[in-house]
């Protein structure tokens, strides 16, 4: 694990980054539900847990410096994205050169993921999957990964 600070991008409630803090990692979760911050402080609180950092913020225009994170983590996330290439470019800008990063996104090819999508849709809700070429050019299109 990187020693520096971590952004966790799209982070909701904090639950990875929370388990992340406990090993003494320095991280900053961000999300733009703005109700997600006071959620995980609850929990914290009630476990006695070291809290993460927080931050309401559009990952479509991260409000950090560039080259300020040693690594940056989407878990589940990304497909939520209304413009990724966007959403990428901010999180490579962001991220310190020779910088980690990692995604975790649902397969797209899952016939269950596939149906729940179709559930999404009539529901009138955004969800996405991803192909695995999919994430490939839009990682290749950073020109860094």
């Amino acid at each position: 694990m990187p020693s520096g600070l971590i952004h966790d991008v799209g982070g909701n409630t904090g639950g990875e980054a929370t388990v992340l803090q406990q090993t003494g990692a320095r991280i900053v979760v961000g999300d733009v539900i703005e109700i997600a911050p006071e959620i995980s402080k609850m929990r914290v609180n009630h476990f006695n847990l070291l809290e993460p950092r927080y931050c309401v913020l559009d990952v479509h225009c991260l409000p950090f410096l560039d080259s300020i994170f040693d690594a940056i983590t989407v878990t589940n996330a990304l497909h939520h994205f209304p413009n990724c290439a966007l959403a990428l470019r901010e999180i490579n800008r962001v991220l310190k050169p020779g910088g980690q990063s990692i995604s975790i996104e649902p397969n797209g090819l899952s016939p269950l993921r596939r149906l729940s999508e179709i559930r999404d849709r009539l529901r009138g809700t955004f969800e996405k999957s991803f192909y695995k070429g999919q994430l490939i050019r839009l990682s290749l299109a950073l020109g860094r990964w």
